[in-house]
């Protein structure tokens, strides 16, 4: 039986676009559209080796020639990560939400100050993340986007709750390496660490392909990260032209419901 690398910080280039920084976007006549909008994943961890894991991802949208009317038109989306931190393992409740309320105010103030028009704290609330998120949540009222990890799910929402089924997770942040549409800013923080789990990051054919760390490591990183792709894909659309009626606020308030 073989592992087969689920994730790799090495992909072949789709099209011409695709490596490019945004830099070289900007002079190849790319355009910012749509909102900017940043989102923290936290997923927390019960007793044991594993580390409560956040991720700070900014994503934004840049468009070529009137997407997608014209023939050579593009539309690429661009998410950055700005942190991958693993907390010390057992780090208490305090802690954790002291965590996520700093990085919540620097979202904010950033929004204020008319830098990013929308941002999420998304916190995975299966098991021991329940009673995190619903603090959270009344601290920080409609920022705070709790979630349910499911092995499957046909519907996004369900009774009130944000469901994010793990593997098409898994599935679309590969879909971002490859894309390379997933990039670390010059100042990011943890990207060995996280370069690191992405590397070893398997999908062993010994549990029907389900995708985990290889023996010996973890992935604390992996799926915050993972969460912040799915979350911006699935929960807080980006308002592109092709599709103006999407947009955040409408699929937030469904969540509230």
């Amino acid at each position: 039986m073989t592992a087969i690398p689920m994730m790799t910080l090495d992909a072949p280039e789709p099209d011409r676009y695709s490596a490019l920084t945004l830099k070289e976007l900007r002079a190849a006549g790319f355009q910012e559209k749509g909102p900017t909008t940043e989102i923290l994943a936290f997923d927390p961890a019960g007793a044991g080796a594993d580390s409560p894991g956040l991720v700070w991802v900014t994503r934004r949208t840049f468009i070529l020639g009137d997407y997608p009317y014209e023939p050579d038109s593009s539309a690429q989306p661009i998410m950055r990560i700005r942190a991958a931190v693993a907390m010390v393992p057992d780090s208490s409740y305090a802690e954790q939400e002291a965590r996520c309320l700093t990085w919540h105010r620097r979202m904010m103030a950033a929004q204020r100050a008319d830098q990013v028009e929308q941002h999420a704290v998304c916190i995975e609330t299966n098991g021991v993340g329940f009673a995190l998120g619903d603090q959270l949540k009344r601290k920080i009222g409609k920022f705070c986007l709790p979630y349910t990890t499911v092995a499957a799910a046909d519907k996004t929402f369900k009774g009130g709750k944000v469901l994010m089924p793990r593997g098409p997770a898994l599935g679309l942040l590969r879909a971002h390496m490859v894309m390379h549409r997933l990039k670390a800013s010059d100042d990011a923080i943890g990207m060995e660490d996280l370069g690191r789990q992405l590397d070893s990051f398997l999908r062993s054919e010994k549990k029907n392909g389900k995708p985990e760390a290889m023996a010996g490591e973890h992935d604390d990183l992996v799926l915050p990260l993972a969460a912040c792709c799915w979350m911006s894909n699935r929960i807080l659309p980006l308002r592109l032209p092709t599709d103006p009626a999407a947009g955040y606020r409408r699929r937030r308030n469904r969540t509230r419901r």
